[in-house]
């Protein structure tokens, strides 16, 4: 079974856990933490993937991050099923499904606009009400900024990409130019 298709699997399961317990926003939350936990914190990251460190060190570090965290039943069995079955590596993947599960269940579409500097609030309520308008749906937002885009805006909105860049622009030219 390929990993997204595992993915897709405990994402369901975890879903399942959270119907139950009525959770789901507070376990999204807490597992965005955790991510980013894991993402930031390099020896977190090394311990929980290395072969050398046992089940059982690896259960106590878990543990002891639970015990900072304040989490969840839900989430803290959760995560703990992902070290027992060896697919805590997969975790970004497990929660990015999940989210997206969140997501099509309460009709919410998440759009990264990524822009060349910082949008005013007004410019990014703006962008955010079109692209509900496009979608239908509720927008949540991520926004970045990436200085190479020169000016202009990119919108992604899942594999739709809605480029404005004065960068994309420039290359269109030039391959207009080389033709």
């Amino acid at each position: 079974m390929s990993n997204s298709k595992i993915a897709r699997c405990y994402a369901l399961a975890l879903l399942e856990c959270c119907d139950e317990a009525k959770d789901h926003d507070v376990v999204s939350r807490q597992l965005q933490g955790f991510m980013t936990s894991y993402n930031e914190h390099d020896a977190l990251r090394t311990a929980l993937k290395s072969p050398v460190v046992s089940d059982d060190e690896k259960s106590g570090l878990l543990n002891k991050l639970f015990a900072k965290a304040l989490l969840t039943p839900t989430t803290r069995n959760f995560l703990l099923v992902l070290l027992d079955n060896g697919r805590l590596s997969d975790v970004e993947a497990i929660v990015e499904d999940f989210q997206t599960l969140l997501d099509l269940r309460s009709k919410k579409v998440r759009a990264e606009i990524i822009s060349a500097v910082a949008l005013e609030k007004t410019e990014l309520e703006s962008i955010k009400k079109e692209t509900e308008r496009l979608t239908g749906q509720e927008v949540i937002v991520d926004v970045r900024v990436d200085e190479s885009l020169i000016g202009g805006v990119v919108t992604r909105i899942g594999n739709v990409v809605l480029d404005g860049s004065v960068r994309t622009d420039l290359e269109v030219l030039r391959e207009k130019l080389l033709a």
